[in-house]
């Protein structure tokens, strides 16, 4: 048998492995790029399919309803009650021969209405998204600017809501709820309350306004951007829902923040955020001391200072039960529980266990490429073996199991977190991420309701990096108004966004900050 001589065995290996190897991985990247491509016609196809139906099918007319006079609107500033200017509902819709509300796209029975008019209806949140995107975002926003530019409504509607915050904010004595006692349903701000505030529909609430930069603060401008186009805390600041019943005699965040908000209703130039960062380093020791901070941590450390807040009133995080704790004001907007399922590969025990969440976290390596590649990553089966082994309580012993996490109760305002940064690394991972203005978290949830959880962006926050440095760099933010329009705010600096400028920020985002959209049952927040 002849054997190869040794100066051929490099070029034998080179042969044999290296170059079938790469055969395999080119083939490999070919047939992904084939499947995508598949994908693309797959879609455009859809596309033009769905283009030609809505053509070829009159889609559901919306026409803006003008009240006649202003008695069409209601006010009231009673003590316990909160009723803001609501129109009256005339829209026309889709109905069956036997009386059925018809869905606006397929025609099937419908079970839920889009909850800024009101007046088309859809099957299923498939539905209403696909129909959002191709006909119904541009009717939704020509009623808004047709209702705003009204002449007999335009003035009405400004004084009224003007005169219906003024005495509210004047006259307005803490709520059964809000700050106080708890009332008689046992939660510490009822949700009813929470949901008058979540569908309070104003038109140019706050005007965007630029923020001093009082030393790196640049990642406390970009998350308190965010949080006053937050509608229900705007709403809840501007109430003086906390401060009329606050009793704390030193600094108070709450009352820090309803000033800051009373100050963006004033036209002028940009305000400074140094109060807010110099009484922030007595909470915690690392912000506000001129320092560059991570614009995630400062959301969380607001959002858990005004959660603290909240009940100090009732003695305390220490002396409040937990399920109660998960009924203030605060985590009615952010909070949500995630679902987490162990189960072991040995004796098939399973542990489940929910969690209170403020915000989620997503991983972006490897795969991910679009934020419901993130979602679907986070919510995958996970096999935990080897130094992550599981300590089953039936074996007794560290095990082989299988965890997987899905969101049992979707929040109102979702935050969304792309992990950009590395733990252990100094560099960032700067890829690309898509992600919808719409979003749908059904295929995410633990079960399947009537009402999916959909969602629209208003906010995002950037990380504009230096040579690729994760722990260095430049935070802006994104926000959207009251009519739709998107800004780009750069401390001092707010610019109207064009597309290309929401196209990269769809892209590079970190924090994305979402609400939710109020279907059926009720009538209508990465880094």
């Amino acid at each position: 048998m002849l054997e190869p001589r040794e100066a051929d065995v490099p070029v034998l290996f080179l042969v044999l492995v290296v170059l079938p190897l790469v055969a395999y991985v080119l083939l490999g990247k070919w047939s992904e790029a084939a499947k995508k491509r598949e994908r693309i016609s797959l879609l455009a196809q859809l596309a033009a399919e769905e283009a030609l139906r809505v053509e070829a099918v009159p889609s559901v007319s919306v026409s803006p309803l003008v009240p006649t006079s202003i008695n069409e609107f209601h006010v009231s500033t009673s003590k316990n009650e909160f009723n803001v200017p609501t129109l009256k509902n005339e829209f026309p819709a889709s109905t069956s021969k036997n009386g059925f509300q018809l869905c606006a796209r397929c025609f099937a029975p419908a079970t839920t209405r889009c909850s800024r008019c009101k007046s088309v209806r859809y099957c299923s949140g498939k539905c209403q998204i696909i129909h959002w995107r191709q006909v119904h975002k541009q009717e939704c926003q020509q009623l808004e600017k047709t209702s705003s530019s009204s002449p007999s409504l335009a003035g009405s509607v400004d004084d009224s809501v003007n005169e219906s915050l003024n005495l509210q904010l004047s006259g307005y004595n803490n709520k059964q709820g809000g700050m106080g006692e708890a009332p008689p349903d046992g939660m510490l701000f009822p949700y009813e309350e929470f949901l008058k505030l979540f569908q309070y529909e104003v038109i140019d609430l706050l005007s965007p306004r630029g923020l001093l930069n009082c030393g790196n603060s640049c990642y406390a401008n970009a998350v308190l951007q965010c949080l006053t186009c937050t509608k229900p805390l705007v709403i809840y600041l501007l109430r003086r829902s906390h401060s009329s019943a606050c009793c704390r005699k030193d600094w108070c965040l709450m009352c820090e923040l309803e000033q800051h908000v009373m100050m963006l209703r004033e036209s002028g130039g940009p305000l400074s955020p140094g109060r807010i960062l110099s009484h922030m380093r007595s909470i915690s020791c690392q912000i506000g001391d001129g320092s560059q901070e991570d614009a995630h941590e400062f959301l969380r450390l607001l959002v858990a200072s005004m959660q603290s807040i909240c009940l100090e009133r009732h003695g305390g995080e220490s002396k409040v039960d937990p399920r109660l704790q998960e009924t203030t004001f605060i985590q009615h907007t952010f909070g949500g529980r995630l679902w987490s399922k162990v189960k072991c590969l040995r004796c098939s025990h399973e542990s489940e266990r929910y969690e209170n969440i403020m915000d989620l976290t997503l991983e972006i390596y490897g795969w991910v490429e679009s934020l419901e590649d993130a979602l679907t990553q986070f919510t995958s089966p996970e096999d935990l073996d080897g130094e992550n082994m599981y300590k089953c309580a039936r074996c007794a012993t560290y095990v082989r199991a299988r965890k997987q996490l899905s969101i049992h109760e979707a929040p109102n305002i979702l935050t969304i977190v792309l992990k950009r940064f590395q733990e252990g690394r100094y560099g960032k991972i700067n890829k690309c991420i898509t992600f919808p203005e719409m979003l749908d978290m059904m295929p995410f949830m633990t079960g399947t309701g009537d009402t999916p959880p959909l969602y629209m962006l208003y906010s995002v926050v950037v990380h504009l990096d230096t040579q690729n440095a994760s722990f260095s760099g430049h935070y802006v933010s994104y926000i959207k108004d009251m009519q739709g329009t998107w800004f780009r705010i750069d401390d001092t600096q707010v610019n109207l966004e064009n597309c290309i400028g929401v196209t990269y920020m769809w892209l590079v985002g970190s924090m994305l900050i979402c609400e939710i959209i109020r279907l059926s049952n009720v009538d209508w927040f990465c880094i």
